[in-house]
C-alpha cells in the first residue's frame, strides 16, 4: 500500500506596523506572507521591510489590498 503525504502550505498576513512587530518571528514559521499594502494597515516603508525579509527567509509574497477605515 502507498502513503500519499500532501505538503501543508502555512500563510500569514504581515507587514501591519504592529507594536512589537511579528513579522521577523513569524517568517521562520511560514511558507506565504501576504504582505499589508496600506490603507488600514502597513504603508510604504513597511511593504518593502517585509518583502525583503520574505526574500531573505525564501517565504512567498502576496498582497494584502485594504480600504481606509
Amino acid at each position: 500500500m502507498q502513503v500519499s503525504v500532501s505538503k501543508k502550505l502555512i500563510n500569514c498576513d504581515l507587514g501591519e506596523c504592529l507594536t512589537p512587530n511579528p513579522d521577523a518571528g513569524a517568517m521562520l514559521l511560514i511558507d506565504m506572507a501576504n504582505i499589508a499594502c496600506g490603507g488600514h494597515a502597513g504603508d510604504d516603508e513597511s511593504m518593502v521591510k517585509t518583502i525583503k525579509l520574505a526574500k531573505q527567509n525564501n517565504v512567498k509574497i502576496g498582497v494584502h489590498p485594504s480600504y481606509e477605515d
